[in-house]
């Protein structure tokens, strides 16, 4: 009776969350045009590197060392082309790294009904250095332990995926609402090892995922092009759908427990 009574409260509240307004809509549309502007970033990185390298073109590497003043001016052509490589993927990243923080921020502050200021995105923008280059450092740290069992290492990969997936929501929510990027952090572990109270909403997102699935593979007898189109419709649907959804079950065990007032 007890488990049907929890499962009664989180059914209602999962069709609840159904119930969407424009800003679901403007949440998609922040999501658009986050690809857009990284895809666009990516496309300007991959020119700037074929102008790069278009001097490369014909280059002896193997007799530097006995070609004497044109192996010399060979070897800083390599030089710098290699300095340019290494500053225009570090521009990349900082660019990348703001355009999500832009647009994420937005889309976060929008759900969670919050006003988004420059303080907000520079916090954010640390926020996700920080979280990023943890988890990285985590996933070498492994791959050192396990470079002889390189398979143990891609599962824990995979693993380490789903653990950030599932961290990574709790954390935007908490840091929205707080805006502190340490106490965030700590009280998105302290939140996420309460694992018990999330099964049942993730197995209510996974059950909704695979029905949208299922429904897909109708659109699958159309032209590619179009059921490609449709799927990626349906994609950033389910994402927008899935933060307002995980907004309201965050915020609903943080109050609980008092991490957030």
């Amino acid at each position: 009776m007890r488990f049907k009574n929890y499962f009664k409260k989180e059914w209602k509240e999962f069709l609840a969350s159904f119930k969407l307004k424009t800003k679901f809509i403007y949440v998609i549309l922040l999501d658009v045009l986050c690809i857009t502007a990284t895809f666009i970033l990516g496309l300007i990185y991959s020119l700037l590197l074929n102008n790069l390298i278009t001097p490369l073109d014909g280059l002896d590497l193997t007799n530097l060392a006995t070609m004497g003043a044109e192996g010399l001016q060979q070897y800083i052509l390599l030089k710098n082309t290699m300095y340019g490589f290494l500053i225009y993927t570090a521009l990349l990243l900082i660019f990348v790294l703001i355009v999500y923080s832009l647009f994420q921020g937005l889309i976060w502050n929008l759900i969670l009904k919050k006003k988004f200021t420059l303080k907000y995105l520079g916090k954010f923008s640390l926020l996700n250095l920080i979280w990023v280059l943890f988890w990285l450092i985590i996933a070498l740290v492994l791959l050192i332990i396990l470079k002889k069992i390189i398979i143990v290492w891609v599962i824990l990969v995979y693993i380490l995926l789903l653990i950030i997936f599932y961290l990574t929501s709790i954390l935007y929510v908490v840091f929205t609402e707080k805006i502190k990027i340490w106490q965030a952090i700590k009280d998105t572990f302290n939140i996420g090892k309460r694992i018990h109270l999330f099964i049942m909403p993730y197995l209510l997102v996974l059950g909704l995922f695979i029905v949208l699935n299922l429904i897909l593979l109708v659109f699958s007898l159309l032209p590619q092009q179009v059921y490609m189109f449709v799927n990626l419709i349906v994609l950033l649907g389910f994402i927008a759908w899935f933060r307002f959804y995980i907004s309201d079950v965050v915020l609903k065990i943080a109050k609980r427990f008092k991490y957030i007032r």
